[in-house]
C-alpha cells in the first residue's frame, strides 16, 4: 500500500486593507453626491397676543405651606396666615396659583392641597418646592 501524504490546511487570511480602501471610495462618494443645508431651521408656531396678557400679578396668589401645616397667602405684598375655609375666598378671583412648600414638609400634605385646588376649579396650579 502506497502511503498518501497530505498537506496540512492553510491558515485563509483576510486583508482588510482591500477593505479599508472601499469604505474609503464610498465614504468620498457619497459625501460627493449628497447635498447639505447650510442652515437648519425649524418653524415654531408661537401664540399671538390678543390685548393684554394674562399673566399680570393680579392673577397671581402664592399660597405656603410649612411643615406645620399652615397656609399663608401673600396678598398685596402682605402675608397673612389663614385657613381652608378662608383660602376659598381668595380663590374665586385668582387665576394662577404659586404654591410654595417647605422641603421638610410631608409629600401627602401637599397632594391634598393641591387637590383641595382642583376642587374649587383652579387649573394652573404651580409647584415651587425649596432645596
Amino acid at each position: 500500500m502506497k502511503k498518501i501524504s497530505r498537506k496540512k490546511p492553510e491558515f485563509v487570511e483576510i486583508s482588510m486593507l482591500n477593505l479599508i480602501d472601499v469604505i474609503f471610495v464610498m465614504l468620498i462618494f457619497f459625501m460627493l453626491c449628497s447635498s447639505f443645508k447650510h442652515y437648519w431651521q425649524f418653524d415654531v408656531l408661537l401664540p399671538k397676543e390678543e390685548g393684554k396678557s394674562q399673566n399680570t400679578f393680579e392673577n397671581i396668589l402664592e399660597i405656603s405651606l410649612n411643615n406645620n401645616k399652615e397656609l399663608f397667602v401673600k396678598d398685596k405684598k402682605e402675608i397673612k396666615m389663614i385657613n381652608y375655609e378662608e383660602l376659598k375666598g381668595y380663590l374665586n378671583e385668582k387665576k394662577i396659583i404659586i404654591l410654595n412648600a417647605d422641603k421638610k414638609i410631608d409629600y401627602g400634605d401637599v397632594i391634598n392641597l393641591i387637590a383641595f385646588l382642583q376642587a374649587q376649579n383652579q387649573e394652573q396650579i404651580k409647584l415651587n418646592i425649596q432645596r
